[in-house]
Formats: structure tokens, sequence, C-alpha cells
């Protein structure tokens, strides 16, 4: 093989609706990790966050992140973290596309409204609850942060 370093390689792939991520190489860090949302749109986002706790679902939001802003949405976590974002009326919704397989989270209805969800059961909430899909993010440099970039 004339370069084989080639495989190893993380690289830079442009996804949809201006959006930045990186490809897993394999190398990925998967425990103790800090799910981080930046958002470098003009207006105010919400984020949610997911991720597997003893084998249960959990998810919690909304997380309010301001324009040219970062957020810190959960740290410590161990395995898959997938990540949502919206704008608080929904018509603009984003969630990275890295080449891995989505999952449904529950949400809150209401962007405004924190919430905290367990399992696949969105009725059994203390809120009115919604499924919606989420988008993994991977730890592409192996610091220990897995960060969705929005973009408009």
């Amino acid at each position: 093989m004339k370069y084989p370093f080639l495989p190893k390689l993380i690289g830079i792939v442009t996804l949809s609706g201006g959006l930045l991520g990186y490809a897993d190489s394999g190398l990925a860090r998967t425990s103790d990790l800090t799910a981080t949302i930046c958002n470098y749109t003009d207006y105010t986002i919400y984020g949610a966050v997911g991720y597997y706790d003893g084998g249960e679902k959990v998810s919690e939001g909304w997380y309010r992140i301001r324009p040219n802003r970062c957020m810190t949405l959960a740290e410590e976590l161990d395995g898959a973290v997938y990540l949502y974002a919206q704008t608080e009326d929904g018509d603009e919704v984003w969630l990275p596309r890295e080449g891995y397989a989505t999952r449904q989270f529950c949400t809150s209805r209401e962007v405004r409204e924190d919430y905290y969800a367990e399992g696949d059961d969105c009725d059994d909430m203390d809120v009115e609850g919604r499924a919606r899909w989420f988008g993994r993010v991977v730890d592409s440099n192996n610091d220990g942060v897995v960060l969705f970039n929005i973009w408009e």
C-alpha cells in the first residue's frame, strides 16, 4: 500500500446544514467524557444530551445556549453520547451526522422546560414527553470531550 497511514487519520467531514463534524478512526475515547455544544449561530438554541447509564437510556435538557457560546451539558459519561439541538420554536433542528446510528430519547415537549428522562416510555415523564432523534458524537481528539459545533 502506497499510503499505509491514511486509514488511521481522522478526517474532517462536512455535514448537511453547514455543520462540521469529525470522522471516527476507531481510536476515540469512550469513558469519562464531557458533552459540549458550541453555538456559532446568531440565535439562542436549546440543547439536550442522551446517554446510557447502567444500560438504561437517559436524556437531559433543555440547556439554553446563547449565540457564539459553548456549554457543557454533562460530564463523566461512559459509552456512547448523543446530542440534539433546536431553536425555541423548533423551526431549526440540528443533530450530529457523523456516520453513526441515531437513537431516540425522550425530551419534554416544551424546550424551556428542564427535564431528566429515563427509559423509552416518554409518557412516564413528569412533564409532557416526546421522543426525538439524537445523533452520536465521538471524542475524535481523544481529549475527553465530545464536541458538537453548530453553524448557520
